[in-house]
């Protein structure tokens, strides 16, 4: 039997003022914790790890820092783009290059790399330790990095010339028009 005007109109005023509960939507199990990171982005973190608030900081390298890579592993991340495949496949960063990226590079805001440099597919991921703490990182073939640990996220941008050459895509160039 169907409802009245008058009895959805009721109905209605008893769910707005809280009277009556609306029925739930079903729960979902999750089997990953979700940490928001800043600029809207969401990281899917293992199950059973611990969720951590990670702040957006800036930190210069200073030029005498000590620095110790400790793991690095390319990572072709997609196959949006099957023309930098290739050039993805042929790509490589040694220790020594990668400390050079850490020495010559300048810390960025997120807007700065999502604008003025490009995303590849193509990543080295690895650990590092800078005087003594230790930092994930990841660098991205279109010119920037990130390092990061349980509370704090770097990121860094790579223009210089003594660094440049070691990526496949660099800085936007925008000439106005």
């Amino acid at each position: 039997m169907p409802f009245t005007n008058l009895e959805l109109l009721s109905l209605c005023l008893l769910l707005l003022a809280g009277c009556v509960h609306s029925p739930s939507p079903g729960k979902k199990t999750l089997t990953a914790d979700t940490v928001a990171l800043p600029a809207e982005q969401h990281m899917i973190m293992p199950a059973g790890s611990r969720p951590v608030d990670i702040e957006e900081d800036s930190m210069f390298i200073p030029a005498d820092a000590e620095i110790r890579i400790l793991t690095a592993t390319k990572t072709v991340t997609g196959t949006r783009y099957p023309e930098y495949i290739q050039q993805c496949n042929t790509w490589r960063l040694s220790n020594p290059d990668i400390e050079k990226i850490f020495r010559n590079s300048q810390p960025a805001e997120n807007t700065v790399i999502h604008y003025l440099y490009s995303t590849m597919e193509c990543e080295v991921r690895g650990q590092v330790m800078i005087n003594g703490d230790t930092y994930q990182y990841i660098i991205n073939a279109g010119s920037w990095f990130r390092l990061y640990n349980r509370h704090h996220s770097y990121s860094y941008s790579c223009s210089a010339e003594n660094c440049r050459y070691l990526f496949l895509e660099h800085e936007e160039e925008h000439d106005g028009k």
